[in-house]
């Protein structure tokens, strides 16, 4: 149970920064374990080797931090995406009322 709340803390804590100005403020590092497919690892690795100013932390910070921004705007799509259909369907049912109603007072 103390797992579970130390975890839900984290992650709360977390979120609070995911939609601020930077992702890296006021943030800390935090010990992970990870399975991930041993060609891309090779590959993080090559290009670790071949690089004299990363890591493998850096190169996981970055690839994490597009991921974040990538689905911020997924979910602004899906939200004005989704809001629009429904902004739509309501004018399209507010016009059918306001139709029916001027041909009443009007014939």
């Amino acid at each position: 149970m103390a797992k579970h709340r130390r975890s839900q803390r984290v992650s709360e804590e977390s979120s609070e920064g995911l939609y601020g100005e930077s992702l890296k403020e006021g943030s800390r590092s935090v010990r992970v374990s990870v399975t991930i497919d041993s060609g891309l690892l090779s590959f993080i690795d090559d290009y670790v080797e071949r690089s004299e100013r990363t890591n493998r932390s850096a190169v996981f910070d970055q690839a994490l931090e597009m991921w974040v921004i990538a689905q911020q705007k997924l979910n602004d799509v899906t939200y004005y995406t989704t809001d629009r259909k429904k902004t739509k369907r309501e004018n399209d049912e507010w016009s059918k009322v306001t139709k029916g109603s001027a041909k009443r007072i009007w014939s």
